[in-house]
């Protein structure tokens, strides 16, 4: 357990076999600002975050495995922001964020596999803004978005396989804005709930996301498009960059 008011690793260098923070418990901030992870595996599965500011920002993820499984984010504040994860797996599986903020803004996944599958983002605020997915896998399979904003505006999507299938999304606000979709992608069998949601001004839309609704004849789709996913007039036509 650290206990300590502050616990700052900023700029530390973890490299050798493995690195493990597992099931580790910090009850204030943590600070692991540009700190660089080259073990062959680093582990966080089973941390508890509950600190007022937990923060990764910038730090570097190199090692073949991260594992961040079912890790509790409770503090006020948690930044990923600028983090890269370009080994070859990142898996956040089962973690629960439930502070008033998350950042993963302009992180880099570029592995083999990235995934968020069966996550609870519950906070105020959800930014995956101007995040890059670019590796062979992505999945937020049976996810929960239900914190006031989710926000994934300016995200590229270019992996093998963007997994979004059986996720919730129940906030206030969900933005997809000026998204980059260029690989295959699922939201089938989702939940928008009755908030704002919007894919508007895509920059690349092809090939675009499935949904339900989505079909060549459309009286055989599974559901109508929910009036409260935008744009009104769909597929999204992709904008100029």
């Amino acid at each position: 357990m650290f206990s300590a008011e502050i616990t700052n690793f900023d700029g530390a260098i973890f490299s050798g076999e493995r690195t493990s923070f597992r099931d580790a418990t910090f009850s204030g901030q943590a600070r692991f600002d540009s700190a660089t992870f080259g073990a062959e595996t680093t582990r966080f599965d089973g941390g508890a975050f509950g600190g007022g500011f937990t923060s990764f920002r910038g730090a570097t993820f190199s090692g073949q495995i991260a594992k961040f499984d079912g890790g509790m984010f409770s503090g006020a504040a948690l930044s990923f922001r600028d983090a890269t994860f370009n080994g070859q797996i990142a898996k956040f599986d089962g973690a629960n964020f439930s502070g008033e903020t998350t950042s993963f803004r302009s992180a880099t996944f570029s592995g083999r596999a990235t995934g968020f599958h069966g996550v609870t983002f519950s906070g105020g605020s959800i930014s995956f803004r101007g995040v890059t997915f670019s590796g062979g896998s992505i999945s937020f399979r049976g996810s929960t978005f239900s914190g006031q904003t989710t926000r994934f505006d300016g995200a590229t999507f270019s992996g093998g396989h963007t997994n979004f299938r059986r996720v919730t999304f129940s906030g206030q606000l969900t933005r997809f804005d000026g998204a980059i979709f260029s690989g295959s992608a699922s939201f089938q069998k989702s939940y928008f709930g009755s908030g704002d949601v919007s894919f508007e001004n895509p920059k690349q839309w092809d090939p675009g996301p499935t949904f339900d609704w989505d079909t060549r004849v459309p009286w055989r789709s599974e559901c109508w498009k929910p009036e409260n996913v935008k744009p009104l007039k769909w597929p999204p036509s992709a904008v100029s960059r």
